[in-house]
């Protein structure tokens, strides 16, 4: 029996490192969104100390929102520790590691197989480049004023070049980070296929695959 995993965010580099000591539990790996090159927003000194720049002031005050919003967890969770996640340093260990689907040219795509003793692997991603999509939303205006601090298209929250994983099915869907798992409370563009038709639509692609 084999899984087909999709992660969204922080979700797909979890489900890269699942693949890596586990391959024989996955069929496919569907990432969105996920900063595969890190966030050069955050910064740390050399004593891994987080900086309090501006971008990184916006940045955790944003996740500390969606953290409160969702309903967080009883466990603890360290805003510190996601950003050392994000950062550029962060995910350059994280790939170093477990390199798998990782694009090897800039804003480029990565192998959309994986072979593995256990059988192949397929990769996929996607992404947005819309921060703001609704203006009921309570989410666009941080996604707004994060986006504000890149100088590349994004989500908001990620660079678009950032998400190339595997095979790139579109980096640019009118959605921003909440947008592309349906949150918050589904007000995502009218402009847009709904996320979750986008879900049921690879779903049948990897049907489609045998997958």
């Amino acid at each position: 029996l084999k899984f087909n995993l999709m992660g969204h965010s922080q979700g797909g580099l979890d489900i890269r490192y699942v693949a890596a000591v586990r391959p024989d539990l996955v069929a496919s790996l569907t990432t969105v969104g996920s900063p595969h090159k890190g966030s050069d927003l955050i910064t740390f000194d050399i004593n891994g100390n987080l900086v309090p720049t501006p971008a990184t002031n916006a940045f955790s005050n944003f996740v500390s929102m969606v953290w409160s919003s969702l309903g967080g967890s009883p466990d603890p969770i360290s805003i510190t520790a996601v950003l050392k996640n994000f950062s550029p340093a962060g995910i350059a260990t994280s790939n170093a590691s477990y390199p798998a689907g990782s694009p090897t040219t800039p804003c480029g795509q990565g192998q959309a197989v994986t072979q593995t003793p256990s059988g192949p692997i397929r990769n996929y991603s996607w992404s947005g480049n819309s921060p703001f999509t609704n203006m009921y939303d309570p989410g666009d205006p941080a996604l707004v004023a994060l986006s504000l601090f890149y100088d590349e298209p994004n989500d908001g929250l990620v660079e678009t070049c950032a998400s190339h994983f595997g095979t790139v099915i579109r980096d640019n869907y009118r959605m921003n980070h909440l947008d592309e798992v349906n949150n918050l409370f589904g007000l995502t563009s009218v402009l847009e296929v709904d996320p979750r038709t986008l879900y049921r639509n690879h779903a049948n692609r990897l049907k489609i695959a045998g997958l």
